[in-house]
C-alpha cells in the first residue's frame, strides 16, 4: 500500500519540513502544537541566515585585509625601487693590506707580515708499488712475472725551500725592510711630530705709569705718581702775640690793668681799671691750596697717588696691588732626537731591517732516471710485466708553519697592522660625504 500523503490540516500528522527548508508550513488552530513549531521553523532560519551573512562578511573582511597587505607590500616594493635608484647610497666597505702583508686570518681588518715558503710536497705509491723518479715525474710500478731486480747505491743530496740558500747544514733566508724613525724628546717636552715642545708660564714685573702732568718716582709697583702746582698766594695783617687786630686792621691792641695805679711802660691809662698800648699793625704773606686732594709745602701745591700697571704686549696681568705681576705662556720649541728602530726578531743594519730565518737543511737520495729510491739504495726492474699507478700527492708544512688556502706555508707573524679600509660605490655612482662626514654614493651630474 503506498505511502499517504499527510494533509496539513491534519493535528495528527508532522509535516517533513527538511525536505522544503525555505518553504513555511501552514498555521491551524486545530494543532495546539503547530504555533510553537512554527516560531521554531522561523527562528532557526534566522540564526542560519546570520550565520551565512557572518561568512560572508567575514570573508570580505580577509579579501580586503590581503588585498590591503598586497598594497602595502606593493607599495613597499614600489619604496624599494625607489631608494634603488635614490640620489645616494651607501658604498661597499673592503679592507686591503700593503705589499707584503695578508689579511690575518680571523681578522680581516688586521694585516699581518709572516715568512711565506712553499709547502713541501711528498708523492707516494699503492701498497705493492715501487717509487720511480721525484717531484711531478714520480710514478708508481709494479712488476710482475720474469724479471730481476738491479741495485745501485743512491747518491746522497740536500736540498733547501724555495728562498733558502743553503750553508753546510742549515737553510738561512734573510728579509729585510725600512727601519722606522722614532723621535724622542728630553724630560718636561712632548713630541709633536718630529720637534719636542715644552710650555711654561713667564712672569715680569708690571710696568708703572702715570698720568698725564704727574711725575713718576720709581719704575716698580711702589712706585709714585707726583704733581705739583702753585699754591694760592695772600696778604694779611698781623698782630705780636697777645695783641688784638684793630677793626681798621691797621692797629693792634693790648690792654692790661694799672698795678697800684699805674700802667706799664709804654701803655696808656684810659681808665682807673685799665691800661692799653697800641701798636701798628704788621703784613704777612701767606699760601694755601684751594684745589681737593692737594697738600701744601711751602709755596707749591702737592698730589701723591700710585701708578697704573700695565703689561708689554702678550702678557696678562695676574695680582692686585703689589703683588701684581705680568704673565705669559711661552713655548720652546726643539728638534726630536732622531732614532731607527726594527720592529721585533729584526736587526738594524744602517736605515735597513734584517731578519735571517734559518732551518735545517733536507736530505734525500737521488737515483739515476729509471731507477726508485729504496733507503740508500736505488733499484729497478728488468724484465716481466710492469703495472703503473697514480702516486698520492700530498702537500705539507715545516714545523712551525701554517698551510693556506693557495698552498703556501705562512710562520708566525713579526709585524701585525691594520688593514686599510677602502670604500668603493656601484657603477655610475662617485663616493663622496655628506654633511656630517659619513660616506654616501651620490650620482655625478650631467
Amino acid at each position: 500500500m503506498p505511502p499517504q500523503t499527510p494533509s496539513p490540516h491534519d493535528p495528527h500528522t508532522t509535516p517533513d519540513y527538511d525536505q522544503q527548508p525555505f518553504v513555511a508550513p501552514q498555521i491551524s488552530g486545530n494543532d495546539p502544537t503547530y504555533k510553537r513549531r512554527l516560531i521554531i521553523w522561523y527562528s532557526t532560519r534566522i540564526v542560519a541566515l546570520l550565520v551565512v551573512l557572518g561568512l560572508l562578511v567575514g570573508g570580505g573582511v580577509a579579501a580586503f585585509t590581503a588585498l590591503g597587505g598586497h598594497k602595502d607590500k606593493l607599495a613597499t616594493q614600489q619604496t624599494s625601487t625607489v631608494d634603488d635608484t635614490a640620489s645616494t647610497t651607501q658604498p661597499k666597505t673592503t679592507w686591503q693590506c700593503s705589499d707584503g702583508y695578508t689579511q690575518a686570518p680571523d681578522n680581516e681588518t688586521t694585516c699581518i707580515k709572516a715568512d711565506v715558503i712553499d709547502a713541501e710536497t711528498t708523492y707516494s705509491c699503492p701498497s705493492g708499488y715501487t717509487k720511480y723518479n721525484s717531484g711531478a715525474k714520480t710514478t708508481c710500478q709494479k712488476a710482475s712475472g720474469d724479471y730481476k731486480t738491479e741495485t745501485v747505491a743512491a747518491t746522497l743530496s740536500y736540498a733547501c725551500p724555495s728562498g733558502y740558500s743553503r750553508s753546510g747544514n742549515n737553510c738561512s733566508h734573510t728579509s729585510t725592510k725600512a727601519a722606522s724613525t722614532s723621535y724622542t724628546c728630553p724630560s718636561g717636552y712632548a713630541l709633536s711630530g718630529t720637534k719636542c715642545r715644552r710650555t711654561s708660564t713667564q712672569y715680569t714685573p708690571a710696568i708703572a705709569s702715570c698720568p698725564s702732568g704727574y711725575t713718576r718716582y720709581g719704575t716698580s709697583v711702589t712706585a709714585k705718581c707726583t704733581r705739583t702746582i702753585t699754591a694760592s698766594k695772600s696778604t694779611i695783617k698781623t698782630c705780636p702775640s697777645k695783641y688784638k687786630l684793630a677793626s681798621s686792621k691797621k692797629t693792634c691792641s693790648r690792654s692790661v690793668k694799672p698795678i697800684k695805679g699805674k700802667c706799664p711802660s709804654g701803655y696808656k691809662k684810659v681808665s682807673s681799671t685799665k691800661c692799653t698800648r697800641t701798636v701798628k699793625a704788621g703784613t704777612k704773606t701767606v699760601y694755601k691750596c684751594t684745589t681737593s686732594g692737594y697738600s701744601l709745602s711751602g709755596t707749591k701745591c702737592i698730589r701723591t697717588i700710585g701708578p697704573t700697571l700695565k703689561c708689554a704686549a702678550g702678557y696678562t696681568k695676574s695680582g692686585s696691588g703689589t703683588g701684581t705681576l705680568c704673565k705669559k705662556l711661552v713655548t720652546a720649541v726643539i728638534t726630536a732626537s732622531a732614532k731607527k728602530i726594527c720592529s721585533s726578531g729584526y736587526k738594524l743594519s744602517g736605515s735597513t731591517c734584517k731578519k735571517t730565518t734559518t732551518k735545517k737543511v733536507s736530505s734525500y737520495y737521488a737515483c739515476p732516471t729509471g731507477y726508485a729510491n729504496v733507503g740508500d739504495t736505488c733499484t729497478r726492474t728488468v724484465g716481466g710485466s710492469v703495472k703503473t699507478a697514480k702516486a698520492t700527492v700530498k702537500k705539507a708544512c715545516p714545523s712551525g708553519y701554517d698551510k693556506t688556502d693557495n698552498g703556501k706555508c705562512r710562520g708566525s707573524s713579526s709585524e701585525t697592522i691594520p688593514a686599510t679600509q677602502v670604500q668603493t660605490c656601484n657603477e655610475g655612482r662617485e663616493l663622496s660625504e655628506d654633511e656630517s662626514g659619513t660616506s654616501i654614493c651620490v650620482q655625478p651630474d650631467k
